[in-house]
């Protein structure tokens, strides 16, 4: 209602609203076959663009196509800023030390000037009738951004999407406490688990994670149970009780042995402590944030596995998606490290 007061009397913004719930995808497919633009800019609902976006996507994109050709521009991806403050909430400083905003932000850092795909929350991509959003993915979203990019790419061989940190959005932290907050980071990794099977060139096998280490004691414990409540069922209660301490022993033993290994690597503390911006927190509080981040981490995982035992993709349990795509080097051995020392540890407490 508010766009459509606004664009009163102005013949050059059309405001379209679906009859009925669509989705993300099916929404931006629209804007696609209505739009004649060359370029087509993408912004979530729940960003706060700046005043002169669309000023400076206009002048970044008139620098690329001066030193590039039409054909080897795909795109620009803007900047997504997460609010930060010294007071900012546990709950906000443990998602950015999670890693998991890394690709809404991903303008902001020197090293990925070119990456391979971007957020949907701020994107400035070429339009082409022929590639369009995948709807059958999540309504919500959850990986249908990255699948575009790449198959976008993928007909341009010399394509290439290019960051822009002026041309940038406020995107204000997801509503809810940490449930509503691994409710969305859940939903969302049952999304992007279709990637695996559409582009298994960027997959990669490593070592289970806490996820799947959990629901393999979980697995086994249900097992060793079913002789246990048999036996309940004639009063005895004494080995669930104690099997149902061990599986929660376990269970809590692997959460934090997987904090462990992350706190106890000073670098990439150090480097998630720098996320948070300026600002001086107790160690306390740093500590408490890693401690939830990597919570997160988890549930993100388990929805990932959930997201392919629903499809019945069972094979794909245990493979990682490289969000490099290969361009960053020794990723994917540097990963399979870090997964190995946190198995090992995993072994040693089970």
């Amino acid at each position: 209602k508010h766009l459509v007061q606004a664009s009163q009397g102005k013949n050059n913004i059309r405001v379209r609203a679906n009859s009925c719930n669509s989705g993300a995808s099916a929404s931006r497919n629209r804007a696609i076959h209505e739009s004649g633009a060359e370029f087509i800019l993408f912004l979530d609902d729940d960003v706060i663009p700046c005043d002169e976006l669309l000023g400076s996507y206009d002048k970044a994109l008139s620098r690329r196509l001066k030193v590039e050709k039409e054909d080897e521009v795909l795109g620009l991806i803007g900047m997504v800023r997460f609010p930060r403050s010294p007071s900012m909430p546990l709950l906000h400083a443990s998602v950015l030390m999670s890693y998991l905003t890394f690709v809404f932000e991903i303008a902001s850092n020197p090293l990925y000037e070119t990456p391979a795909w971007g957020v949907t929350a701020n994107i400035l991509v070429k339009r082409r009738s022929t590639i369009l959003f995948d709807t059958e993915y999540a309504k919500t979203g959850g990986g249908e951004d990255v699948d575009f990019c790449l198959r976008l790419g993928s007909i341009y061989p010399k394509g290439k999407f290019r960051t822009t940190s002026s041309s940038w959005a406020l995107h204000p932290f997801w509503k809810g406490g940490f449930l509503g907050l691994s409710h969305h980071f859940f939903n969302w990794a049952i999304g992007y688990s279709a990637l695996f099977a559409r582009f298994p060139e960027h997959c990669f096998r490593s070592w289970p994670n806490a996820s799947e280490v959990i629901a393999l004691v979980l697995c086994y414990m249900s097992l060793s149970l079913t002789p246990a409540w048999t036996c309940a069922i004639g009063g005895d209660r004494g080995e669930v009780v104690a099997t149902g301490m061990k599986l929660i022993g376990a269970i809590s033993c692997i959460l934090i042995g997987d904090v462990l290994v992350d706190v106890t690597d000073i670098n990439a503390f150090e480097h998630r402590k720098h996320l948070l911006g300026p600002g001086e927190r107790s160690v306390f509080f740093l500590m408490g944030a890693h401690a939830v981040a990597n919570l997160f981490v988890v549930v993100l995982e388990f929805g990932r596995l959930w997201g392919h035992t629903k499809r019945g993709r069972i094979g794909s349990i245990g493979l990682r998606f490289d969000w490099h795509v290969g361009r960053l080097v020794r990723h994917r051995q540097n990963f399979r490290r870090l997964e190995l020392r946190k198995f090992a540890v995993f072994v040693v407490i089970l």
